[in-house]
């Protein structure tokens, strides 16, 4: 029988406290050959790369191009950077954009294309790279959601990359972004547009009691009480402006490496391999799952931050239902595409319908694979799937 107080929450591992008072030397080798900044939030870090990306071309009305699902902080960055927001359709049953109308949209005032990295699922970075160096545009590879385990040297390839060390992300201190650049490429020797600030909130200047909280919080013994604290707005998708930017704390900063060498470790990779096998188990020629890693033909040495499948359109929501009731950490990411999401056609204006994206908001669900997640949590997710699966 599963227990109310037992929930699994959909991203999160523990995060070290230990600090480094010496970090950058331990950075310079993991982020190396790229240079890098850090900053305040992801969404700094991603406004900055756009901005010294714009600052690379004359146009007087910059572009970038970026899908239309995914998180509304790439808007809050664009806006932000002052440039306009072309969203691309996905390709079908695919977390990429659609090359031909990426190729069919990129134009003279195209300063740069983001490609998501999509939970762990990169994009097609060098025919991206290749669309792009035809109007002199550079890639940014919106790395928010992934990270390698181990030296990897094809993990980043882009002109740019963006990552993000906020709550729930792969390595996490709570806050804080980078940006690794190119110095060939350009050259961001020097934060983009950014302003060092006091620290005003307790938790900021004492993140120990932050950290502590959150580490109690995302137990599965505990993380049902975050449904009693609607402040804390997990799982919600909403646009929020960026209304300045700021350095990263050295209170984070020094617990980076720690972290860093935490989730390098290879932790429950194991329950990829677990779930790689259910799902094979499931699918068959079953046309109802669409095993996302294995059909974008993901290594499996790659580690994700969940586990995304997509399901037939309508039963996506009913099995979620059964996960989030029995406790098992299922979710739908984003609520919807960009243009549905309160206050992005604002920013954005008027767009098209993306069909392809909207499918796949509408059918795709994760799977949690942190280190809270047992095979007994995954044998039942099996055992929901297998259910509904098969009775239709």
């Amino acid at each position: 029988m599963k227990s109310f107080f037992r929930k699994l929450a959909p991203v999160g591992d523990f995060i070290e406290t230990q600090v480094d008072e010496n970090p950058d030397s331990f950075l310079d080798k993991i982020f190396s050959p790229y240079s890098w900044n850090l900053y305040d939030s992801g969404t700094s870090a991603l406004a900055s790369a756009i901005t010294a990306a714009k600052s690379r071309k004359t146009s007087t009305q910059p572009e970038i191009i970026i899908p239309a699902y995914a998180c509304p902080d790439l808007v809050s960055a664009a806006e932000f950077a002052g440039v306009k927001v072309n969203l691309v359709n996905f390709e079908k049953d695919r977390p990429w954009m659609d090359l031909e109308l990426v190729a069919a949209m990129i134009n003279e005032n195209t300063v740069a294309v983001v490609a998501v990295n999509f939970l762990g699922i990169p994009e097609r970075i060098k025919q991206l790279v290749d669309i792009a160096r035809s109007v002199d545009a550079l890639v940014i590879d919106d790395s928010a959601q992934a990270f390698p385990v181990g030296h990897d040297s094809n993990f980043w390839t882009a002109d740019i990359v963006v990552l993000s060390f906020g709550r729930g992300k792969p390595v996490s201190v709570l806050g804080g972004g980078a940006v690794l650049y190119r110095r060939n490429v350009i050259d961001l020797t020097r934060p983009t547009v950014v302003n060092f600030k006091r620290n005003t909130r307790i938790v900021d200047r004492y993140p120990n009691i932050e950290i502590s909280l959150y580490n109690i919080l995302i137990r599965p013994r505990c993380f049902w009480v975050t449904n009693w604290l609607p402040f804390l707005s997990l799982g919600d998708t909403v646009f929020e402006p960026l209304q300045e930017i700021s350095g990263m704390q050295f209170e984070r900063k020094s617990r980076l490496p720690k972290n860093i060498r935490a989730y390098q470790s290879g932790k429950h990779v194991e329950s990829h391999d677990v779930i790689r096998e259910i799902f094979e188990s499931i699918a068959g020629d079953n046309s109802m799952l669409v095993d996302l890693p294995v059909v974008c033909g993901l290594s499996k040495s790659r580690k994700l931050l969940r586990y995304p499948i997509l399901l037939a359109s309508g039963q996506r929501d009913v099995i979620l239902d059964e996960l989030t009731r029995d406790g098992l950490g299922g979710s739908k990411l984003y609520a919807d595409i960009l243009p549905k999401i309160a206050g992005v056609r604002d920013v954005i204006g008027p767009s098209q319908t993306h069909e392809q994206s909207l499918e796949f908001a509408r059918r795709l669900i994760t799977i949690p694979v942190h280190e809270g997640v047992k095979k007994e949590d995954l044998e039942n997710i099996r055992d929901t799937l297998k259910l509904r699966i098969n009775s239709n």
